[in-house]
Order: structure tokens, then sequence, then C-alpha cells
């Protein structure tokens, strides 16, 4: 037998059908084990006398389902068991077939709560994926509107599409204020703020009463140019002035990137509280902390040097609150685009977990969270109006 121990013949004969048709001896469909504890090739032989065999032979084995030296079998996947099983026929080797011989695998799609089948590695069986599914329903919680897992609920966004405050419009004829349908209106304070008789629609100024407009970009107000308006106590009541207290849905700790041009490289963090934030760059360096408040469509951050006034934009994704944000200059102008300030201010691409049950991004540690705490006594005396522009 041509040197059927010598364990280059792996190399000599790399196939089942070179290794038959070139060599006496037969192919295992894994390499041979010796029995001194070291692996051989797949080609190899038995001497033709056991009880002589020629020098430097070391007995061995094949691990695998069979050894042959007259055909080379093919195997094929039975996809009700997901065995390989040899088949008389040119087909794939039995490593061939299990490397595509397993059951699906699926995934829970959260929008319509079924299962799915995906690529491989990835998901789970079907039972256990339609558990999952079943488990994977939701209720809002009307406290912080966020669509919180519970049992017999509605699939995920099912949940977000009525999970937010509810907005009021004020009516003129009795003046209190109505809920009214998702997009349209303001919250609750307000529509009670500005909804009263002193001036509307129904009613008119008082004859000869100066009227005032709020300018929405000095956030000073400016006489009326076209007989509407309010009069200038009650302009500047509402005119420039933040609400201090952070939308509920946008608590949270969120992980992004600063995507405007001259961008710095790498994941920023942001942490938002009911007043406050710390946003900080990829290199843990605070970037700016200061009091958060919204005026209007924007979110500003109000700092000891002056107020960063940002439009922003909030989308609900599968698992994630995805805020994209863009800051002006503290004490400037809010950016009058968006692609204004991607050319000129800073723009970042944030997202928070909305379940923190099965998502949930630790940013730092204790004492960054004791800082943030020990910071509202220092934003407190911070003015909240137009003056600290």
């Amino acid at each position: 037998m041509k040197s059927q121990q010598d364990p280059f013949n792996f190399y000599q004969w790399p196939t089942c059908e070179i290794c038959i048709a070139n060599n006496s001896c037969g192919w295992c469909e894994l390499n041979i084990h010796y029995i001194n504890g070291s692996i051989g090739p797949q080609c190899a032989g038995k001497p033709k006398d056991p009880d002589h065999p020629p020098p430097g032979y070391v007995p061995w084995t094949c691990p695998g389902p069979g050894f042959q030296n007259l055909f080379c079998p093919s195997y094929e996947c039975n996809n009700s068991t997901f065995k390989c099983e040899e088949k008389r026929k040119k087909g794939p080797t039995l490593m061939e077939c299990r490397s595509n011989c397993f059951p699906p695998t699926y995934l829970c799609n959260k929008t319509d709560s079924k299962c799915y089948i995906t690529q491989p590695g990835i998901g789970t069986d079907l039972p256990s994926c339609q558990k999952d599914c079943v488990d994977a329903l939701y209720k809002c919680n009307k406290e912080n509107y966020q669509c919180e897992k519970v049992e017999g609920g509605d699939p995920f966004q099912t949940c977000l599409k009525g999970c937010f405050p509810p907005t009021y419009e004020c009516d003129k004829r009795n003046y209190t204020c109505y809920q009214t349908v998702p997009g349209n209106g303001t919250d609750i304070r307000t529509c009670e703020t500005t909804c009263n008789p002193t001036w509307g629609p129904t009613v008119g100024p008082p004859s000869g009463q100066i009227l005032y407009n709020c300018d929405e970009t000095s956030l000073t107000c400016q006489l009326s140019q076209n007989g509407q308006g309010q009069p200038k106590d009650l302009c500047d009541a509402v005119c420039g002035a933040p609400k201090n207290v952070t939308p509920d849905y946008l608590i949270g700790d969120y992980r992004g990137l600063m995507i405007n041009v001259g961008y710095t490289k790498g994941e920023w963090t942001a942490q938002i509280t009911q007043e406050l934030i710390i946003i900080k760059t990829p290199d843990g360096k605070v970037w700016i902390e200061g009091r958060v408040a919204t005026y209007a469509n924007q979110l500003w951050i109000q700092t000891n040097k002056g107020t960063m006034r940002g439009l922003y934009a909030e989308q609900h994704l599968p698992e994630v609150l995805a805020l994209t944000w863009g800051l002006g200059e503290a004490g400037a102008a809010v950016p009058e685009s968006w692609g204004a300030a991607m050319k000129t201010n800073a723009v970042f691409s944030f997202g928070r977990c909305l379940n923190t049950n099965i998502c949930q991004w630790i940013l730092s540690e204790e004492q960054d969270r004791e800082r943030m705490t020990d910071m509202i006594p220092k934003y407190n005396n911070v003015i909240t109006k137009k003056k600290n522009f």
C-alpha cells in the first residue's frame, strides 16, 4: 500500500473521489484518529495482513459514520428530522450537508406579534418565538406615556400609535380647553394660559388697543403689522417663556452620533432627567450640562453661559426612541432649518431604549447620577426667559 500512513496524503488525495481513484486506500468522512492520540488525514488505509503490518504503521479509527473504499457517499438533509442521510448519488459530503442541515429559526415581529423565519444563527425555535410573541404585548402607561409589556395588551406599534400625552384647544365661545385629536393643539398648561377672554377672534381687541406678536427669532414682542395679536402684557407672558419640564417621553439615557458637517467621530452619550441634561463627548468629557426646557416646537438647554435653542424631532422605532437634535450656539437664535443646522451647528442623532426591562444602556457610574442631582440647585437660578439669550 503506497504511503498509506503518510499524513501528507491528506494534501495529495484531498477528496474522496481522488483518494479512491488514485490510491488503494479509503475515505473517512472525518479526519482519522490514531491510537497514539494524533489526528490523521481523511484518506487512509489498513494493511492487507493485519497480523503483519508494514514498518511504522499506527492503528487508527474513523470517527465518522463510515469508512468507504468502494464509492464516495453523498448526503442529503432530512427536513423532518434535520439529520444528514447517506445517498448513493453525487451530492454534498457529510460536512457540507451538516453545515446546512438544521431546523429553521424564528424572530418575533413586534409590529404584528407574529413569528417569521430568519437567517441561520439568529432567533429561536418556533415554540419559543411564539411564547415570546405572546409575551410581547404592550399597554400605554398614562403616567409617563411609554409602552410597557403586559399580558393581554396590543402589539408594540399599535400601542405606540396611541401612547402620547393628550393635547388641547381653546373653545373661544366659553374659553375652556377641550381635548382635541392628536397632532393638534397644545398641552393643557399652554392652553389654559392662552385661553382667556382678554383676546380672541370672537371678541376682538378693545377699541384702540395696540397689539403685539412674538418674534420667534428674537423672542421679543413686536408691534403687530396685521391688526392681529395680543396686548403687550399677555404677549410678554408667553413670548420666550419656556416650560422647564422635559416631556416624559424624552427622559432617559441616550447613545448616538454627531452628524453635522465637521462632526466629532465616535459615540456620544446624553442623560436627560425631568429637568437636567448632560451630554458627553466620545472620550467621556462633559460637552454641555444644564437645564432642559421646551418652547413651542423647540428643545433648549439653559446653561450659565446662555441658552442653546434647538430644533428637535423624535420618532418611535421598535425598541428605540430616535431623537434628532440640532442645537444653536449659546445665546444665539434657533437654527433657521435643519439644513442650516447641519452646516453651522451641532446636530445629534440619539437613541434610547423604550423598554428598560429588555433594553438598558448604562452610560455612567453612580457618581454621575449624583452629579446630576447636585446640578439642580446650580441651575435653579438660571434665568428662564429671553433675558438669558
